[in-house]
């Protein structure tokens, strides 16, 4: 297995070597197609995918003594990731609090879409539906790593998300957010580091997207010939313009609020055949 390994003063950030370890990437995928309805005037087909990956890492022989010793686990996927359990915040204090060590990771459990494409006479639809089941990266430990809040290091001041409004500000106030600090050397800023290596950075990032979404309408023929066109089709199209996620205020593919997630795109046009 080729894992990249640091040699300081090499004059590069890595070098790549095979190490002794077995990695297994199984699953199952599922395909259904069918074609409900075929008459002259009427017809509907749909197809339907569903992929259940496996990614485990079956032998690392000497692992501990490697540097991949605190990121990889023998049974894991490559995406395991051990953190302490984060448990919220002291009402009392305002300071992030945290429990136990736990296993997560941030592989894919789920995937797949749906496609369908309807026609009524000269009237059509298709529409393309994408899906995933995965826990994602949390944009807002993301921030804390980055730019914590309140904190003016580097000269780091700018806006943050809304979601920060509900931060401990007054003993006995229950809130999903610590105290926030100008001074990381502080009670407060010493917890940043051990919030952003927590369990609060394992959320759920699954979604169902409506991907493609078109509407068409094909000329009549009798209409063609007068227009002198082999064919003649009006449409109205859309992309990625619903999605239901619990990830909440990024794009759950994205999962950073400092990346422009993908577009909403509505267009209209016609095609041409002469």
């Amino acid at each position: 297995q080729l894992l990249p390994v640091s040699y300081p003063g090499s004059g590069v950030p890595d070098v790549f070597r095979n190490w002794p370890a077995v990695l297994q990437n199984k699953g199952w995928e599922f395909n259904f197609t069918a074609r409900i309805v075929d008459e002259k005037d009427f017809s509907w087909s749909m197809g339907v995918n569903w992929t259940l990956p496996v990614n485990t890492l079956k032998s690392f022989p000497g692992l501990a003594q490697t540097q991949f010793a605190q990121i990889l686990m023998v049974g894991q996927p490559l995406s395991v990731v051990q953190v302490r359990r984060f448990t919220g915040v002291d009402a009392a204090k305002g300071l992030f609090t945290f429990g136990d060590s736990m296993v997560g990771h941030f592989d894919a459990t789920g995937f797949g879409g749906l496609h369908t494409e309807l026609r009524y006479k000269r009237i059509g639809m298709l529409a393309t539906v994408d899906a995933r089941h995965a826990m994602g990266n949390n944009y807002l430990t993301t921030l804390y790593l980055t730019n914590p809040p309140g904190s003016t290091l580097y000269g780091l001041m700018s806006n943050a998300p809304a979601a920060l409004t509900q931060r401990w500000e007054a003993p006995g106030q229950h809130a999903p957010y610590q105290q926030v600090t100008t001074d990381l050397n502080t009670p407060a800023g010493r917890e940043i580091p051990l919030y952003t290596a927590s369990s609060a950075r394992l959320t759920n990032a699954s979604f169902i997207r409506l991907k493609i979404i078109k509407l068409s309408y094909c000329v009549a023929d009798n209409m063609l010939k007068h227009l002198h066109l082999s064919n003649l089709t009006l449409y109205i199209a859309g992309q990625d313009l619903l999605t239901f996620t619990p990830y909440k205020n990024v794009d759950p593919e994205i999962q950073n609020a400092n990346i422009l997630p993908p577009l909403r795109i509505i267009e209209a046009g016609l095609s041409v055949g002469i």
